[in-house]
């Protein structure tokens, strides 16, 4: 970028892609633009290296609300508690399903009850916010239409039971109240209080997984309002002529990924799954940016590792799900075990805090939406994003959603020894934060403007130096089961009256041996996989895509990922290889640069002497 100083605090920055913008220097060490970004100064940041984590659907209140955790205040450092369910008045919330009322209670195993999913996909928020009565006018009527999104209730009127019991379990509509007991996360609750809790991080739109992560990589979810669809991936690949990682979804300014490609910063992504979420983005090569997370440990343990942002995603395994096969799923998603998610975060935690990066380094780990579970807190209004030339707010192509409105809280933890400990952020945030801190820190542009503006997390490392952190983090354990499903009492005067019948519960999948197509996660699960064999033989693109997208029954996934496995296999293990010899080779290269230098510096240090 070449720039001009116009005054004594001011300047003119015309950039790369001959974008000029003015700006105004402004203690501490940023810069307010002229379109409205607030950027931290370039290489000034003690963060040299950014980790991020993002779990799987679980809200605030339900992981967090009853730990009772307290704290200093972020910004003023007064005594403050996390904004929870503990104390007298927590504990009064429920919700009303037919003529009985469940109340949150500190119930929660370390899996659902009967092992029942928690339904989340977009007409299921939109009922478990707005109450079971507007959900049920909101599917009549065939979506929002471009219309606002509908009042949120007050929490006791909301409708998590409601939505549980006709989608979910009818014989038990107070799952989605329970919340974990004190003492039930060690891992969490640990970091939450040796760190920096946010307990106001709401996920980026009222909608599923799928959208939720998009705005993690690129401030928006483009016109995705709910899960993408079988036929809408084979849509998507259809319309992509190269046949390699150009296929998958994209968006009109790319993500995060592309600008630091553009800029040249390097970046890692990690993934604990063969087919992991992020490969369904556009530009990301399942070989050539993705790592297995096996291998984390020992790269970051090189005191050469290079990547400024590293993207960490947990295992799924949810095409060995579909089969039947022994899976092991440690994203917390339910109906999976919580405790596997814990020891991962603490595997996470404990790589970083030993590795040679440690202080320059900071880790967010946050859960990509609530995944149906209640939370008391009112998620608020959010910017509505504009998009094309001239600029129209985009209207969600599966309801007409406006992206008017953000989704429940969230749990967030923001670690690095950089931070003062046992902070409470109480700034209202949301997934388009882990971009605008990327670019702050790396000096990028603003992806939408829901990344433009605000200020990034990496402002949270406030120290003179960073800590010497001591305390060590305590096994995972499982939290015991409940011995039944909630007990509901009578409904009374605590919210209104709902009058219905309960529907019954829909079936996982079809016919014994049909796949349940309409499961998003197995939708992605096989865009990614398809993605994978194209990538490895992209020749036979075509093909692969007319075999990949008309599987229909569990046969013919299991004969088609028999067939495809020792191909993608052999095809990450040339890419590994491939991989540690470039990054061998430009380690040799800077360091005879790097000799070279000193060698002249020497040179004129004997002239002159």
């Amino acid at each position: 970028a070449v720039g001009t100083v116009v005054n004594g605090s001011g300047i003119s920055v015309t950039f790369p892609d001959d974008t000029t913008l003015s700006g105004v220097l402004q203690p501490p060490g940023t810069i307010r633009w002229s379109n409205n970004s607030t950027w931290t100064r370039f290489d000034t940041s003690v963060i040299k290296h950014l980790f991020v984590l993002v779990m799987e659907n679980r809200s605030f209140d339900h992981l967090l609300g009853f730990q009772g955790i307290t704290g200093k205040d972020a910004h003023t450092g007064a005594p403050t508690k996390a904004d929870d369910l503990s104390g007298p008045a927590g504990g009064a919330f429920s919700n009303q399903f037919g003529t009985l009322r469940y109340k949150v209670t500190p119930t929660a195993g370390d899996t659902t009850f009967q092992t029942h999913d928690v339904q989340h996909q977009f007409l299921d928020v939109l009922t478990q916010l707005c109450g079971q009565a507007q959900g049920e006018a909101v599917k009549v009527t065939g979506g929002l239409k471009g219309g606002p999104y509908p009042p949120v209730a007050a929490a006791a009127d909301r409708g998590f039971a409601a939505d549980y019991a006709i989608n979910s379990d009818a014989t038990n509509p107070g799952e989605p109240m329970r919340g974990f007991a004190p003492g039930a996360l060690p891992v969490l609750t640990a970091l939450a209080t040796e760190f920096v809790l946010c307990d106001h991080w709401f996920s980026a739109m009222a909608g599923p997984t799928e959208p939720n992560r998009m705005f993690v990589h690129a401030a928006t979810s483009g016109v995705w309002d709910d899960s993408p669809t079988t036929s809408d991936y084979e849509t998507i690949f259809a319309g992509k002529s190269a046949g390699d990682a150009d296929d998958g979804i994209s968006f009109e300014h790319g993500t995060i990924f592309d600008s630091l490609r553009r800029a040249k910063v390097p970046f890692r992504i990690y993934a604990g799954d063969g087919f992991p979420q992020v490969g369904l983005l556009s530009g990301i090569s399942l070989y050539d940016d993705v790592e297995d997370f096996a291998n984390f440990a020992g790269d970051i343990d090189d005191p050469t590792y290079d990547a400024a942002y590293t993207f960490i995603e947990p295992r799924y395994d949810t095409i060995s799900q579909n089969l039947g096969l022994p899976f092991v799923n440690n994203s917390q998603h339910p109906a999976n075990s919580v405790a596997l998610g814990e020891a991962l975060i603490k595997n996470v935690y404990e790589t970083i805090r030993n590795s040679p990066h440690w202080n320059r380094s900071m880790l967010i780990i946050t859960w990509d939406e609530h995944g149906g579970f209640f939370d008391h807190v009112t998620p608020p209004p959010a910017a509505r994003i504009p998009a094309g030339s001239p600029p129209k707010d985009i209207q969600g192509s599966g309801h007409g959603f406006m992206f008017d409105r953000y989704g429940p809280r969230v749990p967030a933890v923001v670690i690095s020894p950089w931070c003062p400990p046992n902070l409470i952020e109480h700034r209202q945030l949301e997934h388009s934060f882990i971009p605008a801190t990327i670019e702050q820190l790396f000096g990028l542009r603003p992806l939408t403007n829901r990344d433009a503006g605000v200020v990034g997390l990496q402002t949270l490392a406030t120290l003179a130096a960073p800590r010497n952190v001591t305390t060590g983090i305590p096994d995972a354990h499982a939290a015991g089961e409940p011995d039944g499903p909630v007990v509901g009492t009578p409904a009374g005067s605590a919210g209104t009256t709902v009058i219905s019948s309960a529907s019954p519960p829909i079936a996982p999948g079809g016919a014994p041996s049909t796949l349940n197509l309409r499961d998003p996660w197995l939708a992605s699960a096989l865009a990614v996989m398809i993605k994978a064999h194209i990538e490895a033989v992209p020749a036979d693109a075509a093909k692969i895509k007319a075999r990949g997208f008309g599987l229909k029954t569990r046969e013919d996934l299991a004969q088609y990922h028999k067939e495809i496995t020792p191909i993608i296999h052999n095809a990450r293990v040339l890419a590994r290889t491939r991989k540690l010899a470039a990054r061998k080779l430009l380690v040799s290269r800077t360091s005879a640069v790097e000799a070279a230098d000193q060698a002249v510096k020497a040179q004129e240090v004997g002239k002159l002497s």
